[in-house]
């Protein structure tokens, strides 16, 4: 049987230059974890794992290739959401620009047992013209090593020098409900803004812990993205939400930061008892800002919206995580409202 990677060069991501990690002058346990491993002993084990999920992160690089391969071997950690593909969780998902700026995909491999993942992005041959591909790591595994080949040359992208974002939030900003890496909203956000975004997403565990809020204060983003209702009861908001924004602020002064109201359950339409919860995290959002802007706390933004997901109940999974549907339409939602802070 012919060799299928015959000619193929193959160049470690960590040399192409990794976007979209925070933190990244500082020591990790593996490379493609979110936390530094100085966050070990300060967060739960629960959160602790969550963060050794890749999501968010990927790799830019030129090249002229008609074919465009992948292998990449993965840890034990795998969150198990029953409302995603084994493409979502543990898969490689590309894009390409064409010669108008425009991201497209490109194709995606899934992994190839619990470990380990190779193969071919695309289908059929690429055109060969010189292009940025985007290669997303997975969204709910941990990410050992990733290699990307070719049998053309490869080249690094120069880096934007341009702040980027810092999202923090919960199995939704994750990417929980997508059945692909590169249709989480925060990282069609990424493409819409031509931005770096942090996914600071953690299923289920957007509690606004101190040693989380220490950590951000730690960063230097254009914009924070606090999107933490979904995880927190309006009376744990009204506990929990102040002082993590104080210990934000503390850490960065004059960054802007937007806090983002309740999605809607798709399933709201029928169970008057969403709208009630609903409503009232949104009432307690607004207590908090109001208190801290009495308080002199500056740069504070809102973002709420009638549904993120859109009107019609389409947008879920499960009622409560995007589809794609829903997660093109909560980027396109959000896009404006970044936009008018950060320009």
């Amino acid at each position: 049987m012919d060799d299928p990677y015959a000619g193929v060069t193959w160049h470690d991501a960590g040399t192409l230059g990794l976007r979209g990690q925070a933190w990244n002058d500082e020591v990790r346990d593996q490379p493609y974890d979110r936390f530094p491993v100085t966050m070990r002993d300060l967060v739960s084990p629960e959160l602790w794992s969550l963060s050794t999920c890749a999501a968010g992160q990927y790799v830019d690089l030129r090249s002229t290739a008609t074919d465009l391969f992948v292998r990449w071997r993965m840890g034990s950690t795998d969150k198990r959401e029953s409302n995603m593909t084994d493409r979502a969780r543990g898969g490689i998902d590309c894009y390409g620009r064409d010669h108008a700026g425009v991201w497209h995909w490109v194709g995606c491999c899934t992994p190839c047992d619990h470990s380990y993942g190779e193969g071919k992005i695309n289908n059929l041959a690429l055109d060969g013209g010189e292009r940025i591909y985007r290669f997303y790591l997975p969204l709910m595994r941990q990410t050992l090593s990733l290699e990307v080949g070719a049998r053309e040359s490869i080249e690094a992208v120069t880096p934007d020098p341009r702040r980027p974002i810092a999202y923090y939030g919960t199995s939704i900003v994750h990417g929980s409900g997508v059945s692909r890496p590169g249709l989480s909203h925060a990282a069609q956000l990424g493409r819409l803004l031509d931005r770096d975004v942090f996914n600071l997403g953690f299923c289920g565990r957007a509690w606004c812990e101190q040693a989380v809020a220490d950590a951000l204060g730690r960063l230097d983003p254009c914009l924070f993205i606090v999107d933490v209702l979904p995880n927190n009861s309006d009376t744990e908001l009204l506990e929990r939400l102040p002082p993590f924004l104080r210990t934000v602020r503390a850490g960065q002064e004059q960054t802007s930061i937007l806090l983002l109201g309740d999605r809607v359950f798709g399933d709201a339409a029928f169970m008057p008892q969403r709208d009630a919860a609903h409503r009232a995290k949104n009432r307690a959002l607004d207590m908090v800002i109001d208190t801290l802007r009495q308080e002199g706390m500056t740069g504070l933004h809102v973002g709420f919206h009638e549904d993120w997901y859109g009107a019609d109940g389409e947008g879920t999974t499960d009622a409560s995580h995007p589809n794609d549907l829903g997660a093109w339409r909560m980027s396109r939602a959000l896009m404006p409202i970044v936009r008018q802070i950060v320009g």
